[in-house]
């Protein structure tokens, strides 16, 4: 039986990270593999346009891209629990999948979410002012009430039952596969001259503790690019940067994609991931699918994903977290092992296998009903 499935594709829009890319990926794996069900994609902004090139590969597809502010549809959405996705498309749904943690108002549609973490759970604090709103009151409810979520780590599975009280048997883990489709030639070690960190600029990122680790590195001649949108938390870290004198040795180089992020892997001797909160951690697949040696943080999800192809580190200590950076830049014989860890490990995760695993997750949620 074919089914007739929503999704909310909001976070693409813009210069997608973490949440788009997961949407974005598993979309065009979707289309690539799956020619039975219809797929009904939702976008709403009031500048931004949906790309309806994401739809063309869909055997069967309908778009809706209304010029509501995300903003003012959240607050439909969240408070009122209106339109329901029925109303949207006019048409019958069996699933309504919503890739954050909040469900999609729905008359019959099962509905299943998409958690990530629950760090706006856990530290409301630094997060942006609707999330840190709107999630922390809702998430348990709606966790709750969902037909099935999706998260993507053990380590995640484990947060949501416990704290948010949720049967475990309707939670499945499902890995994301990397950021970059395919992996290009491994640049010589001679050609890489900087520390690299991808991500959004923001206070769970830690960025800030490791522009203090790298304040202790100066010695190594190495330049840190920060490489990411600004988020909650950037303004700190570029004071912080300048207030250590690190100026003229760091670049926060912006948001990049494509052939320019490629570049970036490409000079990488150590790729740097200091997070404080991770739910999978996509940049770590793209580092070692590239070959570059990793040191990251051994807090949440990190070691589940990174394993044995990162040297690990307290990303609460910048002493520590410099050492880990140091002996991954200075020790040839150590970077051949976390490579080639890295090159095995990078195996495992892929959009497709991403893609079948939720497909199976929907035929078995409509078929508990």
């Amino acid at each position: 039986m074919s089914l007739v499935l929503a999704f909310d594709c909001r976070p693409m829009l813009s210069r997608p990270t973490g949440v788009g890319v997961y949407v974005a990926s598993l979309l065009s794996s979707l289309a690539t593999l799956d020619r039975e069900n219809r797929y009904l994609l939702f976008s709403s902004s009031l500048r931004e346009r949906f790309d309806r090139e994401t739809a063309r590969g869909f055997a069967d597809s309908k778009i809706r891209d209304w010029r509501i502010p995300v903003r003012a549809l959240n607050f439909l959405w969240h408070r009122l629990g209106f339109p329901p996705v029925e109303a949207i498309f006019g048409e019958r749904i069996d699933i309504a999948h919503s890739p954050h943690p909040l469900i999609l108002p729905a008359r019959k549609a099962k509905r299943i979410v998409t958690i990530h973490d629950l760090f706006f759970l856990t530290h409301p604090e630094l997060v942006e002012r609707e999330m840190a709103t709107d999630y922390p009151r809702l998430v348990r409810d709606h966790a709750r009430r969902a037909d099935g979520v999706i998260t993507v780590s053990e380590y995640s599975k484990r947060e949501i039952v416990e704290r948010l009280g949720v049967d475990e048997a309707k939670v499945e883990v499902i890995y994301h596969g990397g950021l970059l489709a395919q992996a290009p030639p491994i640049a010589p070690e001679s050609a890489r001259d900087t520390i690299l960190f991808v991500g959004r600029v923001e206070h769970r990122k830690n960025v800030v503790n490791l522009l203090r680790a790298f304040a202790r590195l100066k010695h190594l001649g190495a330049r840190l690019r920060i490489v990411g949108p600004p988020g909650a938390g950037y303004e700190e870290s570029r004071s912080v940067c300048t207030s250590l004198g690190l100026d003229t040795a760091v670049d926060f180089a912006g948001y990049e994609s494509g052939a320019a992020l490629e570049a970036e892997y490409a000079r990488a001797r150590v790729f740097a991931f200091p997070s404080l909160c991770e739910g999978f951690g996509l940049p770590l697949l793209d580092a070692m699918r590239r070959g570059i040696p990793i040191a990251a943080s051994n807090a949440t999800a990190i070691p589940e994903v990174a394993g044995d192809a990162a040297l690990h580190f307290d990303p609460l200590n910048p002493v520590e977290m410099a050492t880990a950076i140091e002996r991954v830049w200075s020790d040839e014989e150590l970077r051949a092992r976390l490579r080639s860890a890295g090159e095995t490990r990078v195996q495992a995760y892929s959009w497709n296998e991403s893609a079948r695993r939720t497909l199976a997750f929907y035929r078995r949620v409509v078929a508990e009903a």
